[in-house]
């Protein structure tokens, strides 16, 4: 298990992270990008993991993690039931997601 207050400073312990509000729930930031963001209630996490990841997650501890339902679990948004998750698989996925926020993307030319 792991507390939201846990989450937050996980999160806010990688290079260049921020908290922000985001609609309902909190959000971490690189900045470049939304890697996580935090239910209201604390209750739960989404994080966006590269797809292997996410696999390699969801069917490891299914209790624990899951892709969110339709596109956005397509692009790899996870959630994370804090109480059910480890506190050393939470940080590698925090990781992960933050890598991918850490990329630039390349600006499109026409």
């Amino acid at each position: 298990m792991i507390t939201a207050s846990r989450f937050r400073a996980l999160a806010l312990a990688l290079t260049d992270a921020s908290e922000a509000p985001h609609m309902e729930r909190i959000a971490f930031r690189t900045p470049q990008r939304i890697f996580a963001t935090l239910a209201a209630d604390g209750a739960d996490a989404n994080l966006k993991l590269a797809l292997e990841q996410q696999e390699l997650l969801s069917r490891g501890r299914p209790q624990a993690f899951a892709a969110l339902k339709g596109g956005w679990g397509k692009m790899g948004w996870t959630r994370v039931a804090l109480n059910a998750a480890h506190e050393d698989d939470v940080k590698d996925a925090l990781a992960g997601a933050h890598a991918i926020a850490m990329i630039k993307q390349k600006s499109k030319r026409r």
